[in-house]
């Protein structure tokens, strides 16, 4: 026979002998309160325990292994082991106290009991008691311990404030359980060489009552309303139902031959006892209504004690000969799982552990970058193995006390987390309380690429910094960026405005706040390498501008006639002419010095001015008048009148000077002159109506013409003055400018928009968003750049040809209309 369980003391017997062998580990958790373990208190005491907050407990099951001097912790949720906690010898049973803060295991063969700190999962203190103790239970107020000292006949009464023992109960020879009644009265104690139960009136600590139970008594289990207590007689086969009233024996319930009956437990609502038949490795059902066995549950080799969690809804069985735990469900009656890894388990409880809550945080926020010292209130702190950002570890944390602890922050994203305090029993619960939001940082600046670029804008400027996320602004000394776009939190571009020539400071702004100026955020505006001089006729104040590209302003203003129409440049670039619509006149400009030195009067409305070749002759078409005005450049006086019909418009001559192309927009022809005899040659009708201007290709082959009135540009063979192609392009075109590599750039009036034409393919290559109402394009000799009127914004946008793009939008215009450009 074992001599390593409290039965292996009995004397012999055949029918003892072959009983006890079953008997190995036997063990009962008399666990008090909510805490549910076997055979004690907490089966009939089903009340939640008094733990730190609502929701702030954690359900684990402790598990005695007799044979490792080990207690293992499983977390009934996970099925998890979080702990393996070395005890003392042979460990035989656990009970948790009511706060869920301690468990007590009886130590069989070391004479005492070890006391765990549930939130380290460490013993704490060793308390000597009795010989053999197999068996304890608590107090409801968890102010005492009861040890049941198997090798002495008694009953040690543990203070759990001092971790002494306060009083010593005899009772019967070899006791085994302990239970307390659920008001906390009595205390049962099976004796099993006597086969009797000691009543214990726990208030005066002495024993008040002996019954006569079964043969060889072990487990003892209350109901919760603790009007009954059932007894498992080890040698019986059977249950014992007392009535804890009158502490008599009221029934027995037979559960069969080799059963072999070690612990009970009662579920609960008090509707069911749960026996570990240990002789048959099953579980026994017994209705408590009517005392009789309703099921049998097959568990594992050796089964010993029984613990039905506070739910009611599992109920776990240790099988020492298995190295194992059986867990059945209340509702079935079947077991669903089974937690293997054991050595000898014998006694086993329920705990409700408190977990870690968190309560405040001061402060609340700190910058990304982390470094923030946090103090973190609440609870359950005691043991905390971890402390989170979020998923982050703090950078390091220190544990004041239970209810506080020191963490640093660290690095983190911008936004809001939950911090969360981590121990071995489990992780605090997120809510409101435990909130930290990382702050953005100001955003620096510490890097430009480029750090100049033309003062014109148009550069794409890449920004290196930090905090970069988030950006609302970038502004280029003041001048907000034409646009910019985040990358990272550590680089963003953006687009220089036009600015004045000069450095300036780059700065990004975000909710955070605005960068420092610091040298390496300095860009430089520089001067623009000039492409020419543009000459801009402006209606509104009856005037020419003169507007420098290099330096981005408006040079000059110069006086000219009523309602100026058109401009256009001789081929010397000396002089700038333009038409006064409202006064019938041309004005002549010195581009020397920007003064008027001329003025010819000409035909009704005039409109165009084109020069032959070698500026011997300028052509001005007469739109109200329906003539060609014929002028000699060198004495400014009309040689000849060309009549033709309608409202001639613009005009173009061939690149050989032969032929002259005017639109008359009234009829929709294009009308072709010999410059040589100044006579009318041929008309082209246009499929279209309303034709407003028109361009003739570098090559001379093409004739490119804008209708006002759809939106296509007709193209006219020189050949053979026919109409071979019409391009769709914008809404009311109004205007044509080649260039000198044969693109023509489409001006539409009623889009917004300038259309780019590849002349050799005949195809729109893009679109060119500009101001408000454009009407006239010009482009420079280099072919490089077109300038083109806004008549409602009073601008003058600047398209780069590389990119077709605008680079700039001159302003300090009123109603500008016709455009040059000399250079």
């Amino acid at each position: 026979m074992s001599w390593d369980t409290p039965t292996g003391l009995r004397r012999g017997g055949a029918r003892l002998r072959r009983r006890a062998a079953g008997l190995g580990a036997a063990a009962l958790l008399a666990a008090a309160g909510p805490l549910g373990a076997g055979a004690g208190e907490a089966a009939a005491a089903p009340a939640p325990a008094p733990v730190a907050a609502a929701g702030a407990a954690h359900q684990f099951v402790y598990v005695a292994n007799s044979g490792a001097n080990t207690v293992t912790a499983y977390d009934t949720v996970t099925g998890a082991v979080v702990a393996t906690i070395p005890v003392g010898a042979s460990p035989y049973a656990v009970v948790g106290s009511p706060d869920g803060t301690r468990a007590y295991v009886p130590n069989l063969n070391g004479n005492s009991v070890s006391v765990l700190d549930t939130a380290t999962d460490t013993v704490t203190a060793t308390v000597p008691v009795g010989v053999r103790p197999s068996s304890a239970a608590v107090s409801a107020d968890g102010g005492r311990l009861y040890v049941v000292d198997f090798g002495s006949a008694a009953v040690s009464v543990i203070s759990t404030a001092t971790n002494t023992v306060t009083a010593t109960v005899p009772v019967g020879r070899n006791p085994y359980a302990v239970a307390i009644s659920p008001n906390g009265a009595k205390a049962y104690v099976s004796n099993e060489l006597d086969n009797t139960v000691s009543v214990i009136d726990t208030a005066r600590g002495t024993v008040t009552a002996t019954v006569r139970v079964g043969v060889l008594p072990v487990g003892i289990a209350f109901t919760p309303d603790g009007a009954k207590a059932y007894v498992a007689n080890h040698s019986g086969d059977s249950v014992s139902v007392l009535d804890t009233a009158t502490d008599t024996v009221t029934a027995t319930v037979p559960l069969g031959a080799g059963r072999v009956p070690i612990g009970v437990a009662v579920s609960p609502d008090g509707a069911s006892l749960y026996v570990a038949d240990s002789g048959s490795g099953s579980v026994s059902v017994v209705s408590t209504a009517t005392d009789t066995v309703t099921a049998t549950v097959g568990v594992g080799a050796g089964a010993q004690f029984v613990a039905i969690d506070p739910a009611g809804t599992a109920a776990y069985v240790t099988n020492r000969g298995g190295n194992s735990v059986s867990v059945i469900s209340t509702a079935t009656n079947t077991v669903t799982s089974t937690l293997t890894g054991l050595n000898a388990p014998v006694g086993l409880g329920f705990v409700n552990v408190p977990q870690p809550v968190v309560t405040a945080l001061d402060p609340a926020s700190g910058p990304k970058a982390g470094g923030t010292r946090v103090s973190v209130t609440g609870s359950g702190f005691t043991g905390a193995s971890a402390v989170r950002f979020g998923s982050v570890p703090a950078a390091s944390f220190t544990v004041d006390s239970d209810t506080r602890i020191t963490a640093v922050a660290p690095a983190g994203a911008v936004g809001t987390v939950d911090v969360t305090v981590v121990k071995a029993a489990g992780t605090s619960a997120t809510g409101r309380a435990d909130r930290y939001t990382y702050l953005p940082a100001a955003p620096a600046v510490t890097a430009l690429s480029p750090d100049h670029g033309p003062r014109s804008g148009g550069t794409t400027v890449t920004i290196t910094g930090t905090d970069l996320t988030g950006t609302t602004a970038v502004a280029f000394g003041g001048v907000p960026a034409a646009s910019f776009t985040v990358l990272s939190d550590t680089q963003a571009t953006a687009v220089t405005p036009r600015h004045a020539v000069g450095t300036t400071d780059v700065t990004v702004t975000t909710p955070a706040g605005t960068s420092a100026t610091v040298p390496a955020d300095r860009y430089s505006f520089d001067p623009v390498a000039s492409r020419g001089t543009v000459y801009t006729a402006d209606g509104g104040d009856d005037s020419v501008k003169v507007y420098d590209s290099a330096t981005g302003a408006i040079s000059a203003r110069v006086p000219v006639g009523s309602r100026p129409y058109e401009v256009s440049a001789n081929p010397a670039g000396t002089q700038v002419w333009a038409s006064n619509s409202g006064s019938g006149t041309v004005s002549v400009i010195d581009t020397a010095s920007d003064l008027v030195v001329g003025t010819v009067p000409v035909g009704t409305t005039p409109t165009a001015i084109t020069f032959t070749r070698d500026g011997a002759t300028a052509y001005v078409s007469n739109s109200g008048s329906g003539t060609l005005s014929v002028v000699d450049t060198a004495t400014r006086t009309v040689t000849g009148t060309i009549t033709l019909i309608g409202e001639p418009r613009d005009s173009a001559i061939t690149p050989d000077g032969s032929t002259l192309y005017v639109v008359e927009h009234t009829y929709g022809l294009v009308v072709s002159i010999d410059t040589a005899l100044n006579v009318v040659k041929g008309a082209v009708p246009l499929f279209q109506t309303h034709p407003a201007a028109l361009a003739v290709t570098p090559d001379g082959r093409a004739v490119y013409v804008a209708d006002d009135g759809g939106s296509a540009v007709s193209v006219i063979s020189t050949a053979t003055n026919t109409v071979t192609a019409a391009i769709a392009v914008g809404s009311r075109p109004s205007a044509v400018a080649m260039t000198r590599q044969g693109t023509a750039y489409v001006v539409n009036s009623g889009s917004g928009s300038v259309s780019v034409v590849d002349t050799a393919r005949g195809t729109v290559t893009a679109t060119v968003p500009v101001g408000a109402g454009p009407l006239d394009a010009a482009a420079d000799a280099a072919g490089s750049t077109v300038y083109v009127t806004d008549a409602q914004d009073g601008t003058v946008s600047t398209i780069s040809t590389g990119t077709d793009t605008v680079t700039e939008s001159a302003a300090g215009f009123s109603a500008p209309r016709g455009v040059t450009v000399i250079g």
